[in-house]
Order: structure tokens, then sequence, then C-alpha cells
């Protein structure tokens, strides 16, 4: 059964290309220039010189948020 040319509001009368310009043409991408600030931090990830992610303080509060007190809100819920 056909919808006899009813159209949703989702179909689309026009294609959608969601890269962008410098995609569609390799030339253009090549020309853009990075800046300078994000050349220093791809280099520093290439070469592994990032800290580390989280110290001692950050998990014990990830430890405390995450697990510690929703356990004791369910504890807490099941018992009162």
């Amino acid at each position: 059964m056909t919808s006899g040319g009813f159209r949703t509001p989702t179909q689309r009368h026009f294609p959608v290309n969601p890269l962008p310009e410098a995609a569609n043409n390799p030339r253009q991408a090549q020309a853009s220039a990075l800046p300078a600030e994000l050349e220093v931090r791809l280099a520093a990830l290439e070469t592994g010189a990032a800290g580390s992610d989280f110290d001692g303080l950050s998990w014990f509060w990830m430890i405390l948020i995450g697990i510690v007190i929703p356990v004791l809100l369910l504890a807490i819920g099941w018992w009162a």
C-alpha cells in the first residue's frame, strides 16, 4: 500500500552532505593550516608527554560519589 504522495516531515527533498566542504576537496583540506596551539597539543599526544589522567584525590572522589554514596542511599531507601 502506498502513501499516495503524502510526505512525512522527516523526509528530505534535497541531498544532505554532513561533511564540510574541505572534506570533499583534498586540496582545500591540505591548504588549511592547523592553529599553532592545536599542533603543539597533537605533538604532545603523539610523543606520550601527557600527564596522568587521574591522581589519588580524583580516584577518591570518583569512588565516593560513584559507588559509596549510591550504595548508602540504596541501603537507606531499602531499610527506612
